[in-house]
């Protein structure tokens, strides 16, 4: 079934776009305490974002070959699902190590689903914008 509104589609990728915005801000004040909840260094709770960020990156190549092979719509809806499963996850664990893989498929979801909120592929078009800033 195609979906013939593209605010259906817009509205819910711009509210996916701010929550990563707002996962991003949460996940960096939430370290203190996850440091003290897991009991780990400073270094090992830095490796937490890190694993995360990773993750992302890994997702983007075969995220945007998902995209191409079936449709944004299902990526997107995959990459929230491992991102809203993860942080799930993450507040019921107990071991450091479970928490970095954790870290990494949250970032796996986010990296999913930054891809396929790609505002150009949607059909917006910047074109004639590269005079305004020459």
């Amino acid at each position: 079934m195609m979906i013939k509104s593209r605010s259906v589609i817009t509205g819910p990728t711009f509210l996916a776009m701010g929550l990563i915005g707002v996962f991003h801000a949460f996940w960096g004040t939430t370290l203190p305490a996850l440091r003290d909840f897991l009991l780990v260094t400073i270094e090992e709770a830095a490796l937490l974002s890190s694993a995360n960020l990773v993750g992302q990156a890994v997702a983007c190549l075969p995220g945007g070959l998902l995209c191409d092979l079936l449709r944004r719509e299902k990526v997107l809806m995959f990459g929230c699902f491992m991102l809203g499963f993860g942080v799930l996850l993450l507040g019921k664990i107990s071991s450091y190590h479970v928490a970095i893989l954790t870290a990494f498929w949250m970032g796996l979801g986010c990296g999913l689903i930054i891809i396929s909120s790609d505002l150009g592929a949607w059909g917006f078009s910047l074109r004639g914008w590269g005079s305004f800033f020459f």
